[in-house]
């Protein structure tokens, strides 16, 4: 099988398919010793490919494909583990800073703008605290009151004082949503922050819950993927169809469900499907997708989602996984091995 990863785009020329095939594994490896696995290394690569892909599809070619990719993946990297660690200072400054007063030049945090931004600013130190430790930073009750050194009755009552404030200067109709919403799944790709998720509590498939995933930004940067990994144990040896509804409104670029099989263990990409060669976009109303995918033996982890790329909102319900016959063909997306060797004199530009 070859191995890309879940988001690639589809290129056409043989150097964008023996980089796939030859290089996107090991600069995902050399990205996570030098980064940890907080910077999401095959994303930050999936970007690097993207820029490249579409400098080559501008007529813009790239002389030295794997150098390029090497400096440009570092960079964003570099670029993503700076933005962490400064959103962790800010986190970590306000979780400690206990004075009566809010300090001066407070700023919420990005995905909060506007009227938002704004009321957070007339909020009372202690509860801009605990409300940005608990929507933002995703800490639970107790973890904020064991971080602020504070009983689980305080942060409560805070809670509920800031919710209050928030609905007398924003109106009652304004919510505040945690970044994560639901359990088993979080925001990833290559630019998380410019998407939102969430429940939509006004639509229903079927009967059934509906979650909406929306570009948060005026023009996108890169893609956002709404997402879940876990073992491979129950799966291996076999075929797996997963399955979802999707509605999409105004969606500029593509949206498409994926999935990729992961081994060794977790980094080696077995399988793959991510719906590149047969996007959706624009708005469509709602409509059953799938990807099909085998899971060989050596697999030890599975990824699947669905993924969003530029503006736009997309509805998504009714997932499924489920192991099929092999009458049911594979979605995957393979490039062919070549039958010989090419270009061993590098004659061939």
């Amino acid at each position: 099988m070859g191995q890309r990863s879940a988001m690639s785009p589809t290129p056409d020329s043989l150097p964008f398919e023996h980089y796939l095939r030859e290089s996107f594994v090991e600069l995902v490896r050399r990205l996570r010793r030098s980064f940890s696995d907080r910077v999401a290394a095959e994303d930050v690569v999936e970007e690097a490919l993207l820029r490249a892909w579409q400098l080559d599809a501008g007529g813009e070619p790239i002389r030295s494909l794997e150098a390029w990719m090497a400096a440009t993946a570092t960079n964003l990297a570099r670029s993503r583990w700076r933005a962490m660690k400064a959103e962790d200072r800010a986190l970590e400054r306000l979780a400690t800073d206990r004075s009566g007063d809010l300090p001066d030049g407070f700023q919420a945090p990005g995905a909060w703008t506007g009227d938002l931004a704004s009321a957070m600013g007339k909020l009372s130190h202690r509860q801009a605290q605990v409300v940005v430790l608990h929507y933002y930073g995703d800490l639970s009750v107790q973890g904020i009151a064991t971080r602020l050194g504070v009983s689980d009755g305080t942060v409560k009552r805070t809670l509920h004082d800031a919710r209050a404030e928030l609905r007398r200067l924003l109106g009652p109709n304004h919510t505040v949503q945690r970044r994560q919403t639901m359990k088993g799944w979080h925001m990833a790709g290559s630019h998380p922050r410019q998407y939102e998720h969430e429940l939509a509590e006004d639509t229903t498939y079927e009967g059934r819950p509906v979650v909406k995933l929306r570009c948060s930004v005026p023009q996108a940067d890169g893609f956002g993927t709404v997402m879940q990994t876990f073992s491979a144990e129950h799966y291996v040896e076999q075929r797996v169809r997963f399955s979802g509804a999707i509605k999409c409104e105004g969606v500029e670029d593509r949206v498409g469900l994926w999935m990729r099989v992961d081994g060794d263990p977790g980094r080696t990409m077995l399988a793959f499907d991510n719906m590149a060669a047969r996007p959706i976009r624009g708005t469509v109303d709602w409509q059953h997708h799938d990807v099909v995918l085998d899971v060989p033996a050596q697999a030890t982890a599975i990824a699947l989602g669905v993924l969003l790329t530029g503006t736009g909102e997309v509805f998504i319900a009714d997932f499924n996984l489920e192991t099929v016959g092999l009458d049911v063909d594979t979605t995957e997306m393979d490039v062919p091995l070549p039958e010989r060797p090419q270009n061993l004199d590098f004659s061939e530009s």
